[in-house]
């Protein structure tokens, strides 16, 4: 029966698998985690929980968040807001700003408004939006562009073991939906600085839209909020389905036409240390020391 059950299994799973293209994992930008260097799987902290490890959710602390707003710029983003603004030649004035190598990499992603979340007392949910901008030049004559709408629904469940003094084990599982709209091609530099007299036209790029599920999954073992370990899959299996269109106008004229394939986001396996050494000054203070190690 069990071999049964595994061939079944695995026939299920093979069409999707053999055919499935990779898409970019839905991450939301955030300043605690940018502040510090990204995600942690020991080190859990209110709704961040629902980005770092499922496991968060069973903290005493419960943080409810109604609306937020971040924005993380890569490159010579206000340079070229600059040139904007100014009412300058913008085709000279992204010239100059091209690296020795003639190479162009400017981007910018958003969480909000649409941020309500909640984590704590062994629960945590969320939905949010993102936006997402990336403009790539490999040189004048092959520029890359990229403009995306994600929206994403989570919620999950997390237990916790008390497995000895002063120890406990936390088991965490989420569930989530996402779809993503995303618009883009390749051209030239002078087609795109064209796009900025007609913004209208960038709904004219071939147009993507990607839906589907996924699961994290996490368990955290602390000591005396002292010392943690943390394990976590990240999309352990998060299938979608990635339809293309001509453009936006054919997308609202006949949906159903657009070309389906199956695609996979990659799952991503975190193992992390929180170490928080006491220490009596910092401590009246209302300050700590925390070392975080990730892998």
């Amino acid at each position: 029966m069990k071999r049964i059950v595994a061939v079944l299994v695995s026939l299920t799973m093979f069409p999707l698998v053999a055919t499935a293209q990779s898409v970019t994992p839905f991450r939301l930008p955030s300043a605690r985690m940018a502040a510090l260097g990204g995600p942690h799987a020991a080190s859990v902290n209110g709704v961040d929980s629902i980005f770092e490890n499922p496991a968060g959710f069973a903290s005493d602390d419960s943080e409810l968040s109604i609306a937020s707003l971040v924005v993380n710029p890569s490159g010579p983003v206000f340079d070229i807001a600059g040139l904007l603004l100014g009412g300058n030649d913008l085709t000279t004035g992204l010239v100059s700003l091209l690296d020795a190598t003639g190479r162009l990499y400017v981007s910018a992603h958003s969480l909000g408004p649409l941020s309500f979340a909640y984590s704590g007392k062994g629960l945590g949910f969320g939905i949010f939006n993102t936006t997402n901008v990336i403009v790539n030049a490999a040189s004048l004559l092959s520029v890359s562009y990229s403009i995306s709408e994600d929206i994403l629904l989570t919620g999950g469940y997390a237990y916790r073991f008390n497995i000895a003094d002063r120890q406990s084990l936390d088991l965490g599982i989420m569930p989530k939906g996402f779809i993503r709209a995303s618009v883009g091609k390749r051209a030239s530099l002078t087609d795109i600085m064209a796009l900025a007299d007609d913004p209208g036209a960038i709904l004219g790029s071939p147009l993507t839209m990607t839906t589907g599920l996924g699961i994290d999954v996490g368990f955290r073992w602390s000591y005396d909020d002292m010392l943690a370990i943390g394990l976590v899959a990240r999309d352990a299996y998060s299938p979608a389905m990635v339809t293309s269109y001509a453009g936006y106008q054919a997308f609202i004229d006949s949906p159903s036409t657009g070309v389906t394939t199956n695609a996979l986001v990659p799952a991503d396996l975190s193992l992390g240390l929180a170490y928080s050494p006491r220490f009596l000054l910092l401590s009246t203070m209302g300050a700590r020391v925390l070392v975080l190690l990730d892998y």
